[in-house]
């Protein structure tokens, strides 16, 4: 596995982190409210799925995202034009990285408990890392495909 490559959990234990997971994470509380049943959830999660898609769609069609599109369809011409690329290529990582950690977090909280185990790069797949080709549905089909919450194992039918 990864580890026996990096070495990485020799580094943990030397640095005395012997275990890396986090158990009984609470319930979470929004606006004083507990959310508590699987119903209330889905819909918590449906309204942040709304939100971010509403900020995705605004930066879409802002400068920057603009800027991507044109680095997207042709880097040297969109440099040619004055697009700064490594510039706009590190506001995207800063929003995919953002749009992740939300992800992970809202996923511990539904699981309750959370590990370095539950995110192992032989789990992704070069579709949902990559998309479509600017079809945000289709790149958001395949990673919903990858892991939702009643495939944790990866056992349900696709």
């Amino acid at each position: 596995m990864l580890n026996d490559f990096t070495g990485a959990d020799k580094v943990y234990i030397a640095c005395g982190y012997t275990d890396l997971r986090i158990h009984s994470i609470p319930k979470p509380v929004v606006f004083g409210l507990e959310i508590g049943t699987e119903r209330a959830y889905y819909f918590f999660m449906l309204v942040i799925l709304v939100c971010v898609l509403f900020c995705i769609h605004r930066i879409l069609n802002s400068k920057i995202g603009r800027a991507w599109i044109a680095i997207r369809e042709n880097p040297d011409a969109a440099r040619s034009l004055g697009v700064e690329i490594l510039k706009y290529k590190s506001y995207n990582f800063m929003v995919m990285g953002f749009i992740l950690g939300l992800g992970g977090s809202l996923m511990a909280y539904y699981y309750r408990y959370i590990s370095p185990e539950m995110f192992q790069i032989d789990q992704w797949s070069p579709s949902s890392c990559y998309g479509y080709s600017g079809r945000s549905w289709q790149s958001g089909w395949s990673a919903g495909r990858l892991r939702h919450p009643f495939n944790v194992y990866g056992t349900a039918p696709l």
